[in-house]
């Protein structure tokens, strides 16, 4: 589903400092003494929402009377890329927008924009979702979706402004929807031929939209692995593979599959299988199983590849789940860290960036927002962050971001108090804004945060501002 937000004009410019003074005016839902909080630097003011960033740090911006824009947090002016865009996003180095969305069916007019040739018209009724390359030169997505909304053409561009070319019609039934990356310096999409219920994945050059056929009758899933030049996949039957993105031969790596995740740095995979978990390490050491039992879903995987988040179920409760904790090595140990009753989800990412917290979600209430909660790996009680938590990221060691106190606005946009914490420390987080946009999106660095501010008074804009 594409996402839509409503948002008012604003005008452009260069990043200023923040010297207003605070006003009284606080986040409904959220401790009235904190008053109105701003920090960091403005970089657009106005009535925004941020729905992205770059690997090249420009925040891909969203107002509705003056559509998609690129603002760079760099503080460089303001980019505009769809005066009429309903939705924007960025992937890679590529900020995408879409206007004339079909409200049903979910496709309309795509344009892109890198820094390097701007804004560029790239195809006519496209959906969800794109895939970019590594040195965001070329772009895979649809195109000529048909009114129904079933069939679709995948199609192949540069962000230079040549015209796309058409690869190969695919459908869009319920359950077929494409899944477009990229890896190894090829995309990989696993799409439905037209007429057809199984996904079949394809391995597509980048420069000319050949493509070789790695699985028929797949699942629509495809699992990366870094610095591979091979995916993981798994077929109807649950069978799963190693694929080369060259076309070799497929590698059997396990049965009875129902779901792979792939260690950090590329050396092993994880599969969930009838209720286990098994490592399969990719140097051709023999497979090995973790302790756990009753496993229903892989949650996350440390950075460090040397643990896992998974969730399981008891017979008493066949449909709940609570939350473990397991070491990545066969005979290691393994803890709970929540119960059954509880509606718990890991968050992403699951792990700090030190990877010796574990993260999650408790009781979300309708508009998504619930509690965060953290857990030390090493054992011991585990605290709640906040209430209201909407989004979580894990910037260096045991310090993470999350947006807390959430509320649903006109329009369904959120506002949230912003808050930076060190775990490892176990001191009060600090506020980095309140009246913040319920999504926030940390600079390639990840030293700098860049979000969305409206206390309703002339200080709404879009800020940027250096991680604690």
């Amino acid at each position: 589903m594409l996402l839509f937000a409503t948002i008012v004009q604003a005008g452009c410019g260069r990043g200023a400092l923040v010297d207003e003074p605070p006003t009284e005016a606080g986040l409904p839902g959220s401790q009235p003494a904190l008053g109105s909080v701003i920090s960091g630097t403005v970089l657009l003011k106005g009535n925004f929402d941020v729905f992205g960033i770059t690997t090249d740090d420009v925040a891909a911006v969203l107002d509705s009377r003056g559509g998609a824009l690129a603002v760079p947090a760099s503080g460089a002016p303001t980019q505009p890329i769809d005066p009429a865009a309903d939705m924007v996003a960025a992937a890679g180095a590529v900020i995408y927008a879409f206007h004339g969305v079909d409200p049903t069916d979910t496709f309309g007019e795509l344009t892109i924009w890198t820094a390097a040739h701007g804004a560029i018209p790239f195809a006519s009724g496209a959906t969800w979702p794109i895939a970019v390359s590594d040195d965001g030169t070329r772009v895979l997505a649809t195109a000529q979706t048909s009114g129904d909304g079933r069939q679709t053409l995948l199609v192949l561009g540069g962000t230079d402004g040549a015209p796309a070319t058409t690869l190969f019609p695919v459908a869009l039934d319920s359950g077929c929807q494409p899944v477009l990356k990229f890896a190894g310096g090829r995309f990989v999409a696993s799409v439905c031929p037209p007429g057809s219920s199984d996904a079949t994945v394809f391995s597509i050059d980048p420069a000319d939209g050949s493509s070789i056929a790695l699985l028929a009758g797949a699942r629509n899933q495809i699992t990366l692995i870094p610095g591979a030049q091979s995916v993981a996949l798994i077929d109807q039957a649950g069978r799963a593979y190693l694929a080369d993105l060259a076309g070799a031969a497929l590698v059997p790596v396990g049965q009875a599959v129902t779901q792979v995740a792939s260690s950090p740095d590329g050396s092993a995979l994880f599969l969930a299988t009838e209720g286990t978990i098994s490592v399969v390490p990719l140097n051709g050491a023999p497979s090995g199983l973790l302790p756990p039992a009753g496993v229903i879903g892989l949650s996350g995987v440390s950075p460090d590849g040397q643990q896992l988040l998974f969730q399981a179920k008891e017979a008493v409760r066949p449909l709940s789940g609570g939350l473990w904790i397991t070491s990545a090595r066969p005979g290691g140990p393994f803890s709970r860290l929540s119960f059954e009753d509880d509606t718990a989800a890991a968050s992403a990412p699951a792990f700090t960036a030190d990877s010796q917290w574990a993260l999650w979600f408790t009781d979300p209430d309708p508009s998504g927002a619930g509690t965060l909660m953290a857990s030390a790996v090493s054992g011991g009680a585990a605290s709640v962050l906040g209430q209201g938590a909407v989004t979580v990221a894990a910037t260096s060691g045991a310090r993470i971001l999350y947006t807390d106190a959430s509320t649903l606005g006109a329009g369904g946009s959120g506002r949230s108090v912003l808050n930076a914490a060190d775990l490892a420390t176990g001191a009060a987080p600090v506020v980095l804004a309140t009246d913040a946009g319920a999504s926030f999106y940390l600079t390639r660095a990840r030293d700098r945060v860049v979000y969305a501010f409206d206390d309703g008074g002339p200080r709404a804009g879009i800020y940027v501002a250096a991680v604690p």
